[in-house]
């Protein structure tokens, strides 16, 4: 099966270049989450905090109760909780993929991943990232957040067979 080829604006030079740099910061996330760095003080975390809209929202399954998206205090509140009770807890990237459209200022970054270290499970993340371009800054400013298996979860559950 062949697939479409995407329209000019997303394989431009610069777009390659803000899809590199939209899935680097993206990525940070996981290593905030890795390093118990919830009050950014590594270099990476002060850097995506720069890049994090002052409306900053998640919404993320493993906090099911939550019916609307939390804020960023709200967020990194629960992340501290689960790192407490889950101190092994381990998120590894897998693949990420960014759609980015300079000309809107929009762009989503999905990061797979691979989490274990709560109890003896290894559960199968999909993150997606949004992102928007204000004043030449690319800020974060919705996260929503799925769990799932390896058998119908991944960007391979996506592709077609080799």
């Amino acid at each position: 099966m062949a697939y479409p080829t995407p329209p000019d604006e997303y394989t431009s030079d610069n777009n390659k270049s803000t899809t590199s740099e939209l899935e680097r910061l993206s990525s940070a996330f996981v290593h905030i989450l890795n390093d118990h760095d919830f009050d950014f003080r590594t270099p990476a975390a002060q850097e995506l905090q720069a890049h994090l809209s002052s409306n900053f929202r998640a919404h993320l399954d493993t906090y099911a109760q939550d019916s609307e998206p939390v804020t960023l205090a709200e967020q990194i509140a629960k992340w501290r909780q689960r790192a407490q009770e889950n101190p092994e807890v381990k998120f590894r990237i897998l693949h990420t993929m960014a759609t980015v459209d300079e000309g809107k200022g929009r762009a989503s970054v999905y990061v797979e991943m691979e989490v274990s270290g709560i109890s003896d499970v290894k559960l199968q993340a999909m993150n997606e990232l949004n992102w928007e371009c204000v004043g030449g800054v690319w800020l974060c400013y919705y996260i929503i957040g799925m769990r799932g298996s390896s058998v119908n979860n991944g960007f391979d559950a996506w592709l077609p067979p080799s």
